[in-house]
């Protein structure tokens, strides 16, 4: 089981390698927590707590082609890493002021999050979130119950999975469950929390939706594992090999419960399921190409726009790797 779920360093490359390090506070002050951090050619400094705050972080160029390794020493903050294809040795001195400098740039409360969203706090995305926030509360309060409204700030933590789903993103049962469980008791209370206020529910939705979107060549690849050649040398599945994917494998459907679904997302009506002998799937072809999957079953209605992404570092990443300080 997962206790946390959030987003981590956006570079070029993922991150490869995490060293915690403390740096001692002045005086009677506390020690500091930091993160140091490297992906394939990037170095950089993360502060505590992490939480998915995109301005969090600093990172710069720590080697023209790829780190092979570091090492770092907390009591003079100094960082030494060589590289592929070279024989030097790169010294580097942290820089903890920038890091918090650059935290503090992000401002508080959501504030660094609005980045993250699609047009930011304006955008569509953030108002879908807020307005959903507010739906849910209807529904809890009952959809035609004569009292008077009260608006909370609080929701019911049962209702993240289906508000997630209502956002567009799907989890499955295993990433409910770690979602649940973080909700609740938020990496370190020991009693449970029953709700969640818009903030939480606004970090959470962040930090567990897919980093990436999926693209065509990503559902391309998975459907080739399971389909075959055809006489036109079309990749396809049949049908009931389809149904026994469903039925049999990973977090399974039951047979009714997947003639059910299909029909809705076929486009099946009310009265045309209730024809249909059950389950019978004379409604799905009897080859599923990787077109039919995309449109029919997925629902992707543009194609086009449905491409293969680009990977977009975040803001703050843009800033730090561009710098040619050599703090780290």
């Amino acid at each position: 089981m997962t206790l946390s779920t959030i987003l981590g360093p956006r570079f070029e490359h993922p991150v490869c390698r995490i060293e915690l390090i403390t740096r001692k506070g002045e005086e009677d002050d506390q020690d500091e927590k930091y993160l140091l951090f490297a992906t394939k050619n990037v170095i950089g400094l993360q502060t505590f707590p992490l939480d998915g705050n995109p301005w969090k972080h600093a990172g710069l160029l720590g080697h023209p082609l790829q780190i092979t390794g570091m090492c770092f020493r907390e009591d003079s903050g100094t960082l030494f890493n060589i590289g592929a294809k070279d024989s030097c040795v790169y010294q580097w001195a942290a820089n903890y002021r920038a890091v918090e400098t650059t935290t503090k740039q992000g401002g508080g409360d959501l504030d660094p999050y609005y980045c993250l969203v699609e047009d930011g706090r304006p955008g569509w995305l953030f108002h879908e979130i807020r307005d959903l926030f507010y739906y849910i509360q209807i529904l809890c309060q009952g959809t035609f119950s004569p009292e008077i409204r009260r608006v909370k700030d609080y929701v019911p933590i049962d209702s993240l999975p289906d508000m997630m789903r209502a956002l567009g993103y799907f989890p499955s049962e295993y990433e409910v469950e770690n979602l649940i469980v973080e909700a609740k008791f938020k990496v370190f209370q020991r009693v449970p929390s029953i709700e969640i206020d818009f903030e939480e529910f606004f970090k959470l939705y962040i930090n567990h939706r897919p980093a990436f979107p999926d693209s065509v060549k990503k559902i391309r690849n998975a459907f080739r594992q399971f389909a075959r050649p055809n006489q036109n040398d079309e990749f396809v599945i049949n049908r009931d090999d389809f149904l026994d994917l469903l039925n049999q494998n990973g977090e399974h459907f039951s047979r009714e419960l997947s003639w059910y679904l299909l029909s809705i997302l076929y486009g099946q009506s009310f009265e045309d399921r209730a024809a249909l002998p059950e389950p019978d799937f004379e409604f799905i072809p009897e080859e599923i190409t990787l077109t039919e999957l995309l449109t029919n079953i997925i629902g992707v209605q543009d194609m086009e726009t449905f491409s293969d992404y680009s990977t977009r570092e975040s803001m703050v990443s843009q800033i730090a790797t561009s710098s040619e300080s050599e703090d780290a």
